[in-house]
């Protein structure tokens, strides 16, 4: 009897480090929390002001068109209908008789149909729309929410652009990750950031609108080689949203070095506050 529970203890106890071993392979940066292990000498980096050169371009990422193509099922029952801004477009939501509680979205445009996904509520009403005042010309833009308390294929609010001369649409659903409407240059055009504390190690992501391009544009902050005078070997492993007297601005830094910057129109620029502790190892304490 004794020889098998100890035999048993130890097929529990590979099993258990075999599971650990598999989690550690498996886990996402979002569910992860940064800590001085991460960051072993944060606590001695030194303010480094002149790191990067006066302003800094971030890379661009566009947001691709949605497909077409999608049809609508005959049977089906249109339940509301959203006209864009100064657009003939329309979001449509209906509902199937055979699963009650979802209503499937869809944008209709001079191209075609999409689906734009479906939500777990019989109840199209509550879905949040905002119109993107900012966004004009030939373009037209809304925010989607899903209803507090009933979960849908997204998770966090949504942007949706639409193309009058093209009839383009395009998606902006942050890849599922949590982003909140920020002025960060003061021009009374909100960016939308994720403040990312919880990824290892914690970035700053920007997605903002650019007329010139008709889209919307994302960024993460996070710069390489050539934009620094040579330290290639100094490049920033972190990106950390602060406020500095009601103006948004940014640490950048890694266990050696960092510095202070402020985003303006798509462009770092080197930022000088008067307070320079280090706030990211203030964070890990």
């Amino acid at each position: 009897m004794k020889t098998k529970l100890k035999m048993f203890i130890t097929l529990f106890i590979l099993l258990a480090l075999t599971a650990c071993g598999n989690n550690q392979q498996a886990v996402s940066p979002e569910s992860l929390t940064p800590t001085t292990t991460n960051h072993p000498q944060t606590s001695n980096a030194v303010y480094s002001p002149d790191r990067f050169t006066d302003e800094i371009p971030q890379g661009e990422w566009l947001w691709p068109v949605v497909e077409y193509g999608a049809q609508i099922p005959k049977h089906w029952t249109l339940t509301r209908t959203y006209q864009m801004p100064h657009s003939d477009a329309q979001i449509v939501f209906y509902s199937n008789p055979n699963a009650p509680s979802e209503v499937q979205g869809y944008l209709k445009g001079s191209a075609g149909l999409s689906e734009l996904g479906v939500y777990s509520s019989s109840d199209a009403d509550r879905i949040q729309i905002t119109p993107l005042d900012y966004v004009k010309g030939k373009s037209s833009g809304v925010t989607i929410d899903r209803p507090k308390g009933y979960p849908s294929i997204y998770e966090v609010p949504i942007l949706l652009t639409y193309n009058n001369g093209s009839g383009i649409w395009r998606i902006i659903d942050f890849e599922g990750h949590r982003a909140e409407p920020m002025d960060l240059d003061g021009d009374g055009v909100p960016e939308w950031v994720g403040n990312h504390t919880d990824w290892v190690p914690p970035m700053v992501e920007i997605t903002y609108w650019v007329p010139e391009k008709d889209n919307f544009i994302r960024t993460v902050v996070q710069l390489n080689s050539n934009n620094y005078k040579d330290h290639t070997d100094q490049l920033p492993s972190y990106s950390l949203l602060l406020e500095d007297k009601g103006k948004s601005i940014m640490q950048l830094g890694n266990e050696k070095v960092y510095s202070f910057v402020a985003f303006d129109h798509g462009v770092l620029k080197k930022y000088h506050p008067k307070d320079t502790r280090n706030r990211m190892y203030e964070e890990q304490k």
